[in-house]
C-alpha cells in the first residue's frame, strides 16, 4: 500500500448513529444478557452448596475486606497460584448483596459475565457498526448454546471466556488505531491472565500485535476517522497506565515482598518442570477439532474421557477456517479496509497464539485448558462472516432496496429472540448434576447439627480423594460459622491462616471433623470413638455391592499373577490400563470403572475429644 492510498475508514453504515445512542445495540445487548439474567437468578433461587475448587473459591471470595484479604489468584495444582486476585476482589460486592453463600457465587459470575458481555457489545459496535454487531451476536448466542451453565460458573477456565472475548475484540480495535479502546484492552487482559496464567501468551502476543498494529496504522493515518487529539491520546495513555498500575500493584509487591514471590515461583515451575509438554504435532490436532466446520463452541464434539481431552483429529479439519480466514485477510487488504483488516488479522494472530500456548501443556490435556480455543474459533468465524457481509449494499443502494436494511435489521433481532429464549429455557434448569455438589448438599444439615454451636475444630481427611471433600466440609463449617481449620499441607489452596500453626490459628480445637473418602476407612479402618455425623453414597446398595465384588476379584486375580504392588489399587479410573496390561479382563475393568464415575462415598465423622495443634501433627496423630 502506497502512502498516498487511503484505506477504507472504519466508521459506523451511513445513516447510523452513535454506537451507545443507537437503539439496536441496545437492543441486541437486552436479548444477549437474558439468558446470563436467568442464569443469576437460577442460582441465587436454587443456592446449591461449593465443593471441590468453587469451595475454595468461595473462601477466599469471603476473605475479601478482611485481613486476609486475596493478593493472589487461584491457586494451582502444582503448587502456586494464578498471578492475582481481580476475579476475587471483582466477585465479592456482588456475592454480599446477592447474599454471601454459594447460590450468590454463581450468580455474581453470571453478572460479571454480563458485564464482559456488555463490553463486547459496545467495542463491537464501536468497530464494525451494526452489521459488525450482528455478526457477533449471533456467535455469542450460538456461543452460549454451547457453553450452557458455564457462563454463571465462578471456576477460573469458565470464567474467563466472556472476558477473554471481550479482550480479543478490544485488541482488533486497538490494532485499527483506536487507541480510546487501550484501556478496556488492558482491563480485560489484566483480568483474564491474573485469573488462569494458561491465558499468558494469547494475552502477550495479541496485546503486543495490536498495540503495534495500531501505532502503525495511527502513523500511517490509514483511518482518519480514529485519529485523536493530543489531549484525547494523553487520556488514553494515562487512564491505560493507571489501570495496569492498578491491576497489578498488588501481584507486584507480593512478588517483592516474599521470597519466593509468586511470579518466581511460576516461572520456576515452567522452566524446570520435567514433564514433557504436548508438542506442536498434538497442538495442531487440538486446533483441528477446535476450528473444525462444527466445532464444540458451536455444539460439535469435543471428546473428553474422564476430564482429558481424547482427540485423534486430523489438523486438516482446521484448514476451512484457517484458508477463509486469510482469504478474508487478502480481501480487507484489497479493499484498504482498515477494520476488517484489524479483526481478521488479531483473529490470525490468535490462532497462532493457540497452537503456541497448547503446544506447551504438560501432563494431560485437560478439558478446560483448551477453552480459550472456543472464543479464538467464534473470533475467527465472526471475522470471516464480517468481511463476507461487509459490501452488501443496505442503504442508499439501486441494486437493494432501501427497505432491505430494515428486513436484515428485523431478521437479526427475530433470530437473537429465538436464540435468548431457548438459551434463558437452558440457563433456567442450572448446571448439570455433580456428585461432589449433591454430596455435601444431602450432608449439610446433619454435619451442622451434630457440632456445638460457636465452637473451633479441626477438619482432617482420611482418603485419597480428599479434595471433593475435604474442601466443601472446610467451606460449609466457616460460612455456617463454625471457625475451621486443617492441615498445614492444604496451605496453598487455604491460605496459611486456615492451617494448624498458621498466624492467628488457635491451637485448641474442640474436636476433629474426620472427612472420610478411604475405601479402608469404611471398612473397619477407622479409629475408635468417632461419632458418624452424615454420609453420602452415589451408588445403590446393589451398586455398591458389585462394586466390592468386582474389585475383590480384581485383587485376588492380581495376587495369582504375582502382582501383589497393585492389590492395593484404590481407583480403576487412575490405573486401568494398568489393570489390563497385569491381566485383568478389561470388561471387569470398564464396569468398575463405570461404577466409580458415578462417584466417590463420603462420610463424614466427629471425634469430640478435645485437640491440639500439636497432637494433630504429631505422627500418628491424625
Amino acid at each position: 500500500m502506497s502512502v498516498t492510498e487511503s484505506p477504507t475508514v472504519a466508521t459506523a453504515t451511513i445513516g447510523e448513529r452513535a454506537g451507545w445512542r443507537d437503539p439496536f445495540t441496545w437492543v441486541v445487548a437486552g436479548l444477549l444478557a437474558l439468558p446470563l439474567v436467568v442464569s443469576a437468578l437460577q442460582a441465587i433461587i436454587a443456592g446449591e452448596r461449593a465443593a471441590w475448587d468453587w469451595a475454595l473459591l468461595e473462601l477466599r471470595i469471603r476473605d475479601v475486606g478482611g485481613d486476609n484479604t486475596p493478593l493472589l489468584g487461584p491457586y494451582s495444582r502444582y503448587g502456586w497460584n494464578h498471578p492475582g486476585p481481580l476475579m476475587f476482589w471483582m466477585l465479592a460486592p456482588l456475592y454480599r448483596a446477592l447474599g454471601a453463600d454459594s447460590g450468590a457465587m454463581y450468580g455474581a459470575s453470571a453478572l460479571l459475565n454480563l458485564v464482559a458481555l456488555l463490553g463486547v457489545v459496545l467495542v463491537a459496535r464501536r468497530l464494525g457498526g451494526r452489521r459488525l454487531l450482528g455478526v457477533v451476536a449471533i456467535a455469542i448466542t450460538l456461543f452460549t448454546a454451547s457453553a450452557g451453565a458455564i457462563l454463571a460458573d465462578p471456576w477460573n477456565p469458565f470464567l474467563t471466556l466472556l472476558p477473554f472475548a471481550l479482550f480479543v475484540l478490544a485488541a482488533a480495535a486497538v490494532a485499527s488505531g483506536d487507541f480510546l479502546i487501550t484501556p478496556v484492552l488492558v482491563a480485560a487482559g489484566s483480568f483474564v491472565v491474573q485469573s488462569h496464567i494458561g491465558y499468558a501468551v494469547f494475552i502477550v502476543l495479541i496485546a503486543v500485535w495490536a498495540l503495534v498494529a495500531g501505532s502503525v496504522v495511527a502513523w500511517r493515518r490509514w483511518n482518519p476517522g480514529r485519529r485523536l487529539s493530543s489531549a484525547q491520546r494523553w487520556a488514553a495513555i494515562g487512564i491505560s497506565a493507571g489501570v495496569l498500575l492498578v491491576a497489578w500493584a498488588v501481584p507486584l509487591a507480593e512478588q517483592v515482598t516474599n521470597q519466593p514471590g509468586n511470579v518466581t515461583e511460576i516461572i520456576d515451575y515452567f522452566s524446570t518442570t520435567t514433564d514433557e509438554p504436548i508438542g506442536l504435532t498434538e497442538s495442531l490436532r487440538v486446533a483441528g477439532l477446535e476450528l473444525a466446520p462444527v466445532a464444540p463452541w458451536l455444539g460439535g464434539n469435543e471428546p473428553i474421557e474422564r476430564t482429558v481431552l481424547v482427540t485423534s483429529t486430523s489438523a486438516w479439519w482446521a484448514m476451512p477456517a484457517v484458508l477463509l480466514l486469510f482469504g478474508a485477510l487478502w480481501v480487507s487488504w484489497r479493499r484498504r479496509d482498515v477494520a476488517t483488516g484489524a479483526l481478521t488479522a488479531t483473529a490470525a494472530v490468535a490462532v497462532v497464539a493457540g497452537v503456541v500456548a497448547m503446544s506447551r501443556i504438560t501432563g494431560p490435556t485437560y478439558f478446560y485448558l483448551v477453552r480459550p480455543w472456543w472464543v479464538v474459533a467464534m473470533i475467527v468465524w465472526v471475522a470471516i462472516g464480517w468481511v463476507a457481509i461487509r459490501r452488501i449494499p443496505l442503504r442508499n443502494s439501486t441494486v437493494v432496496p432501501p427497505a432491505m436494511a430494515g428486513l436484515a435489521l428485523g431478521l437479526v433481532i427475530s433470530v437473537l429472540g429465538v436464540g435468548s429464549i431457548l438459551n434463558s429455557v437452558e440457563m433456567a434448569a442450572g448446571p448439570g448434576p455433580d456428585p461432589n455438589r449433591t454430596a455435601i448438599e444431602t450432608m449439610a444439615d446433619s454435619i451442622l447439627a451434630g457440632l456445638q454451636p460457636g465452637a473451633t475444630y479441626a477438619v482432617m481427611p482420611a482418603g485419597q480423594s480428599r479434595g471433593e471433600a475435604l474442601d466443601a466440609v472446610v467451606n460449609l463449617l466457616e460460612g455456617s460459622g463454625y471457625p475451621a481449620f486443617t492441615h498445614p499441607f492444604f496451605d496453598t489452596e487455604f491460605g496459611v491462616w486456615r492451617v494448624f500453626g498458621g498466624p492467628g490459628v488457635p491451637d485448641d480445637f474442640a474436636g476433629t471433623v474426620v472427612v472420610a473418602t478411604s475405601e479402608s476407612f469404611f471398612d473397619g479402618g477407622r479409629p475408635g470413638g468417632l461419632i458418624l455425623l452424615a454420609s453420602f453414597d452415589p451408588l445403590t446398595a446393589a451398586e455398591r455391592a458389585e462394586l466390592e465384588s468386582l474389585a475383590a476379584e480384581v485383587k485376588s486375580s492380581l495376587a495369582a499373577r504375582g502382582r501383589n504392588d497393585l492389590t492395593g489399587f484404590i481407583s480403576a479410573l487412575d490405573i486401568a490400563d494398568t489393570l489390563a496390561e497385569a491381566g485383568i479382563d478389561r470388561a471387569t475393568l470398564g464396569r468398575i470403572v463405570a461404577l466409580e464415575e458415578k462417584g466417590i462415598r463420603v462420610a463424614v465423622y466427629l471425634d469430640p475429644r478435645p485437640v491440639t495443634t500439636a497432637g494433630l501433627l504429631a505422627p500418628g496423630g491424625v
